[in-house]
């Protein structure tokens, strides 16, 4: 490794701790005695993008991350983040007008952005919850001038009840731990909810 990465590791190991310390006296979990074991039960966290549009549920071991982003609402915990960006169909012109049209346009920014951007799974329409429909695709790729892959876990998601909002969810996370979290994002994706104005 060179310097700079080792500058950079020391960094978000000292930030890592100091966070940890910071919420080991915020902890809302309970740890529950069953059969000379010890269970920790983790309670569920909501979550509003910037504009207070719509919400997910998270588990509480997800944390808000206050960093200036270009996402409405960003969360994050051990190698996987989560950015949320809500947008009105009505503010684009015909060019970004429909889910559709927005999923690729981010998808195609991705790709200029990243090495070896490689389709992992096609695009797929989840349709479970009633009112919202969720389309995701996932690729994979490497940050230009590094060299960790990741996963990038595209959704865009349309609500029934107000079919103006849309909000684009990109989940990220080492290829390594994407089928053990991908239910999890499944979860939380499925948790979107429309919040009253």
């Amino acid at each position: 490794m060179n310097k700079k990465n080792n500058y950079i590791f020391s960094i978000l190991f000292v930030f890592s701790f100091w966070l940890l310390i910071a919420c080991s006296n915020q902890s809302e979990t309970k740890n529950i005695a069953t059969n000379d074991k010890t269970v920790e039960v983790n309670k569920k966290e909501k979550h509003a993008d910037l504009g207070n549009d719509v919400q997910f549920m998270t588990d509480k071991r997800w944390q808000v991350d206050d960093e200036e982003g270009p996402f409405d609402l960003q969360l994050w915990h051990d190698s996987s983040y989560m950015g949320v960006l809500v947008y009105h169909l009505s503010d684009f012109n015909d060019d970004l007008n429909s889910a559709e049209k927005l999923l690729n346009f981010h998808i195609d920014d991705l790709k200029s952005k990243r090495n070896e951007f490689i389709e992992v799974e096609p695009l797929t329409v989840v349709d479970k919850q009633e009112n919202i429909k969720i389309s995701q695709v996932v690729y994979s790729g490497i940050k230009k001038d590094e060299s960790t892959k990741f996963i990038y876990f595209f959704n865009m998601i349309t609500f029934d009840d107000n079919p103006d909002l849309v909000a684009f969810v990109l989940m990220t996370t080492l290829p390594s731990d994407f089928e053990k979290e991908k239910q999890e994002f499944n979860d939380i994706l499925l948790s979107a909810e429309l919040l009253e104005p």
